[in-house]
């Protein structure tokens, strides 16, 4: 047969079609995987200041949160997102696990950025300290030496 006879060409159409047709679905498949994403940001966005309080009300109880409320506050407070709650990995355990790990890294983190910020680049510690009667450094004015030489 000859390269470019009627059957060729039109084997040759049908396979473009086909292929612009699975272009075209592909693209709408994305498109709403977007749009349902974009949902489901808008929805955990609309629920994070709701579980941060009842986080609060629980004195930091993260076991007392839905998976949504703790989903929300992974996503919206630490740029975590978790994916569909129906993934097996998404298990409240794991949930309540890792925000309590994020939480306890932004109190590690909050407690060393303050520490930093009291120390000037001289490396001389702006924080008012006294020491109580065992010598130890307490908040309130400058640091008391002693002298332990008893010569």
């Amino acid at each position: 047969g000859l390269a470019n006879d009627e059957k060729q060409l039109q084997k040759l159409k049908n396979k473009t079609m086909l292929a612009a047709l699975i272009a075209e679905i592909d693209q709408r498949d994305k498109n709403e995987a977007n749009a349902k994403s974009e949902e489901e940001l808008k929805n955990r966005r609309a629920v994070h200041s709701d579980a941060v309080v009842k986080l609060a009300n629980n004195q930091g109880n993260v076991s007392k949160l839905t998976k949504i409320e703790i989903a929300a506050i992974l996503l919206v407070g630490h740029s975590i997102d978790v994916g569909p709650m129906t993934r097996k990995a998404n298990k409240k355990e794991a949930l309540v696990a890792r925000l309590e790990e994020r939480i306890k890294a932004s109190i590690d983190g909050s407690i060393l950025a303050t520490c930093t910020s009291a120390i000037d680049a001289s490396g001389e510690s702006h924080m008012d300290l006294d020491s109580d009667s065992d010598g130890q450094a307490v908040p309130g004015g400058h640091v008391q030496e002693h002298d332990y030489d008893e010569a």
